[in-house]
């Protein structure tokens, strides 16, 4: 996804993205669920000028 993992933290504490199975130091994540949130990012990107 192309992202930090500090992010990726955010992201699920936020309630954004959801793990399907958490363990003690991974989680794991439908690939369809990535792959939205990947094309959401992207999009976001887009739209955000770069500073």
């Amino acid at each position: 996804m192309k992202i930090s993992r500090e992010r990726l933290s955010q992201l699920i504490k936020d309630g954004k993205l959801l793990p399907i199975k958490k363990m003690l130091k991974d989680s794991l994540f439908l690939k369809t669920d990535l792959e939205e949130k990947k094309k959401e990012l992207e999009t976001t990107r887009k739209k955000v000028p770069a500073i």
